[in-house]
């Protein structure tokens, strides 16, 4: 399970992802939604046929999304991405989507 979703999804908003987690500056892949021909997701499409890394899973995840949205935005700082500075993508807080860490501490 990549989720837990325990409340409705935001289905008002049609792009947005959500952060991996606080302490990584990664976004996440398990969780998004985006309007049919949101420019973006050519841009995902480009980043894995030009870096596809078979070795390396999250390359071709939350790498992919974060830096794909980092060249999109025009920003290497997740906390200023916005709707605004990303064509109408919003990011959620990593409590959105992932109250579970993925990993014991």
């Amino acid at each position: 399970m990549d989720a837990l979703i325990i409340e409705s999804l935001p289905l008002d908003l049609p792009n947005f992802l959500g952060r991996e987690s606080w302490e990584k500056s990664f976004l996440a892949a398990g969780v998004l939604r985006f309007q049919r021909n949101h420019p973006i997701l050519q841009e995902f499409l480009y980043h894995m046929r030009d870096k596809f890394d078979g070795d390396d899973w999250g390359a071709n995840g939350p790498k992919l999304v974060t830096e794909v949205m980092k060249q999109f935005c025009s920003t290497d700082e997740l906390k200023k991405m916005t709707a605004e500075t990303c064509l109408g993508i919003t990011l959620f807080d990593p409590e959105a989507f992932y109250l579970v860490p993925w990993k014991a501490n």
